[in-house]
């Protein structure tokens, strides 16, 4: 694809200063007036197309850079409880049973979340963020459910849905919500 907007880019390049040219001499100026105004506008086309075609291109590749290089320095923070196959899924952007919510977030992305703090160890309105970051040290009975939508968990083209069910300061389920 790349190819063709290059060859129309050099095509466009090539025949603007010959149209160009033309236009100094009346009997070609008629001919050459299209060929001048044509020859920028398929110059333009040619930089945008390639442009959208080079980032489509490069997106998937740069979103998980950008996660890799988000969640690397963050797992390394935090030595004392993120082992070596959480470290390796987070970087894979899977969730596993057995992980803290803290790693949970760090391998789902972006999700919805649901706390309900343990009463017996945390004061009604309580932070549920804070509830959350305790419970890798600290778990209780606290119940959190972590939503997410995102393609890596079960290697889907598409983005699925799915719940990640916290118990004890520990993922104890992941369920897809969408159908497949």
């Amino acid at each position: 694809m790349m190819d063709v907007w290059f060859v129309i880019l050099l095509l466009c390049l090539i025949s603007l200063p010959i149209s160009l040219v033309a236009l100094i001499f009346s009997r070609f100026r008629q001919k050459a007036k299209w060929a001048a105004i044509a020859s920028p506008i398929g110059v333009i086309v040619s930089f945008v197309a390639f442009g959208l075609t080079h980032d489509a291109q490069r997106a998937h590749t740069t979103i998980n850079e950008k996660a890799r290089h988000i969640a690397g320095p963050e797992i390394d923070g935090h030595p004392e409880y993120s082992s070596d196959e959480a470290k390796r899924n987070i970087l894979d952007k899977m969730i596993t049973l057995g992980m803290t919510p803290h790693e949970a977030r760090l391998a789902g992305g972006g999700c919805f979340y649901k706390v309900q703090a343990d009463p017996e160890r945390w004061l009604p309105g309580s932070d549920p963020l804070v509830v959350m970051a305790r419970q890798a040290n600290h778990p209780d009975d606290s119940k959190i459910t972590l939503t997410f939508r995102n393609a890596t968990q079960f290697q889907t083209p598409e983005p699925v849905t799915f719940r990640v069910e916290i118990r004890r300061g520990r993922v104890t389920e992941i369920v897809a919500l969408d159908k497949r």
